[in-house]
């Protein structure tokens, strides 16, 4: 696996530059939580996002130390915030998306310990019947979190609402 780049931490946001001089941001927002109802395990509930500063030629390649800085983030975050639960969502309608969920599920193939678990799952949008898009979830946490044994079933229900909110 390529080494990362050095990444500075303010809070939630993490940025880092690249031999290119492109800057990344990666920050962990406060999510909705994974039940629908007022649940305490809400509260762990983060989505994870990055994204470049600016625009990014397209001709400089692809640079693989990104995927292992995303990679260190994310590992260094649940490290530090063991109870804690990392979500995402990503459209098939933007390659960037859907290069972003490659990178997640190809996770463990890069170098992730065992000492996180991450589920995800592709969701079918349709409207009036007719398959418009796919959205691409997951999940992300520690393996001896407190609460992992009711994380996953919580998951995978917000998944089946999900599936039925996003398809009409």
């Amino acid at each position: 696996m390529a080494r990362p780049y050095n990444f500075i931490e303010t809070g939630d946001r993490f940025y880092f530059s690249t031999d290119s001089q492109i800057i990344y941001y990666a920050v962990f927002t406060k999510g909705e939580g994974l039940y629908d109802e007022p649940h305490p395990l809400n509260e762990l509930t983060y989505y994870f996002s990055f994204a470049p500063i600016g625009r990014v030629d397209d001709r400089l390649g692809t640079d693989y130390r990104i995927r292992a800085t995303i990679i260190s983030i994310i590992e260094h975050y649940l490290k530090n915030n063991p109870e804690k639960v990392v979500f995402y969502v990503c459209s098939n309608q933007k390659y960037a998306d859907y290069s972003r969920f490659r990178l997640f599920t190809r996770w463990k193939k890069y170098g992730a310990t065992n000492r996180f678990e991450h589920i995800s799952k592709e969701i079918t949008v349709t409207t009036v019947g007719v398959k418009t898009d796919a959205m691409f979830v997951g999940m992300i946490l520690n393996r001896d979190s407190p609460y992992f044994d009711e994380l996953i079933p919580a998951f995978h229900d917000r998944i089946d609402f999900l599936s039925l909110k996003w398809s009409v």
